[in-house]
């Protein structure tokens, strides 16, 4: 049988290099936000867009993922806790500001939620402390979403919707809370274990939900409207989380993090390449500020390597 030379790079193997599972959780997520733009603006309502999304999604992990693996009822209710604070509240939020904004501006928002996790963390996490060096970095975020928020228009030249905004920061806000409750319960559960438990409940409470609204009313859809849906269930929903627990195995929380930034970009460049989004002076200046500054307030919050005396 032969084997892999000694000399292959092993950074090019799929299974082995986190920055490939960060490229797949990136375009993923990020892919989320102009697709699921694209159904709403062909018809498919708010409510209708996530029994199929999040009902096959749980599938998904339940079958390829977690693959009915037994847990302890306690990483149940866990897992419950975290579909519906970290993963049904913060969709149904964001989806209704995706529908009122644009979705490079709904996708901009988004790149505040690593420091809402942060701010959350400081009191729900042991050991995560909100540092005085973040300021700098979060000061120059708050700006450049003043900015985002004020000066961008819509396609038809109109200013945002207020609503819209605000509600693209109330999920940013529960869903930097969800991120909080999954950082410390992952001091207690392996992430995987509370996957499949974290699905199904968010699918079960969007259905429950949903159906009163007409949300599972899909008879009207055609088969392009049904391929979007399962794309956005399973190509934004189901692989990119895959992706996500991949990329923890192999890196460092701060290596992982980056997702967290580079999601947003990905959505913004994806809204203005396939939907036509208008690109303001105001909309790229706030965009560029709100990702450095989201950045910027990560890496300063990180200690600086000491010079070993004894070297």
């Amino acid at each position: 049988m032969r084997t892999a030379p000694l000399t292959d790079p092993p950074s090019w193997r799929l299974a082995e290099n986190p920055w490939m599972w960060i490229a797949i959780a990136t375009l993923g997520f990020g892919g989320g936000f102009p697709l699921s733009k694209a159904l709403l603006d062909s018809g498919v309502g708010v409510w209708q867009l996530f029994p199929p999304r999040y009902v096959i999604a749980a599938l998904v992990i339940v079958a390829f993922i977690t693959r009915g693996r037994r847990v302890e009822r306690s990483t149940r209710n866990r897992g419950v806790a975290l579909g519906l604070v970290n993963v049904a509240v913060p969709s149904v939020l964001l989806t209704y500001a995706t529908d009122l904004l644009p979705a490079s501006v709904a996708g901009i928002l988004a790149a505040f939620i690593p420091l809402t996790t942060i701010a959350f963390a400081h009191t729900i996490v042991p050991g995560e402390r909100f540092v005085a060096r973040r300021i700098l970095g979060l000061a120059i975020a708050v700006v450049g979403a003043a900015i985002l928020v004020t000066g961008s228009r819509t396609a038809d030249g109109a200013a945002l919707s207020m609503l819209g905004v605000l509600l693209g920061i109330a999920g940013v806000v529960t869903a930097g809370l969800g991120g909080a409750m999954t950082r410390r319960f992952a001091m207690q559960t392996p992430a995987i274990e509370l996957a499949g438990s974290q699905f199904v409940a968010a699918a079960v409470a969007l259905v429950v939900v949903s159906a009163p609204v007409g949300g599972l009313d899909l008879d009207g859809l055609d088969a392009i409207q049904w391929f979007g849906l399962v794309a956005v269930a399973v190509v934004s929903t189901a692989v990119p989380f895959y992706a996500v627990l991949k990329a923890a195995e192999l890196a460092s929380a701060a290596t992982v993090a980056n997702i967290g930034y580079l999601v947003p970009i990905v959505a913004a460049a994806g809204s203005i390449l396939f939907l036509g989004d208008p690109v303001t002076a105001a909309f790229a200046s706030g965009a560029v500020m709100i990702v450095v500054g989201v950045w910027l307030s990560d890496r300063l919050a990180r200690p600086t390597a000491r010079p070993n005396p004894a070297i």
